[in-house]
């Protein structure tokens, strides 16, 4: 009869202590803007060969992180301080923001477009799944988008 070796017996059993702190938006204040942190997502090539999308990108990432940065007068200096969204503020973010509004979003699809992934793509930093929903509803505002058919 032939001796088997169950792995149990066979390695010591290790326990790892894993860091259970959640990343926050002040872990990544820092990370310089690259398109290869984008989110993908895949919107039509006419909007995404625009120079504007890709600046839009840039600075929607930007965006998302200098929005945390709040003056502080007594100390003469900026101070960062964490904001964590919810899906109602993140939709909210994305109707005032990037919907078509001559007035107050007046500026080319393919920026708000960009800005809008940009943001997004911040957020996914620290709350991919909540990222990747906002991200559904951008593809509808851009899709459904009436800016083009006012020209």
């Amino acid at each position: 009869m032939k001796d088997y070796m169950y792995p149990s017996d066979a390695l010591p059993v290790v326990t790892l202590a894993l860091e259970t702190r959640s990343l926050t938006p002040a872990d990544f204040k820092d990370v310089v803007y690259s398109p290869t942190l984008l989110l993908s997502a895949h919107f039509d090539v006419s909007l995404t060969a625009d120079p504007e999308y890709h600046e839009g990108c840039e600075c929607g990432f930007d965006s998302y992180f200098t929005e945390m940065h709040h003056w502080l007068a007594g100390l003469r200096g900026y101070t960062f301080v964490d904001c964590f969204h919810t899906l109602v503020s993140v939709r909210d973010y994305l109707l005032n923001e990037i919907v078509y509004d001559p007035v107050r979003n007046p500026d080319l699809l393919a920026w708000r477009a960009g800005w809008g992934l940009g943001w997004l793509s911040a957020l996914a930093l620290t709350d991919r799944s909540l990222a990747l929903m906002g991200l559904e509803l951008l593809r509808k505002i851009v899709l459904h988008d009436e800016s083009d058919w006012l020209v």
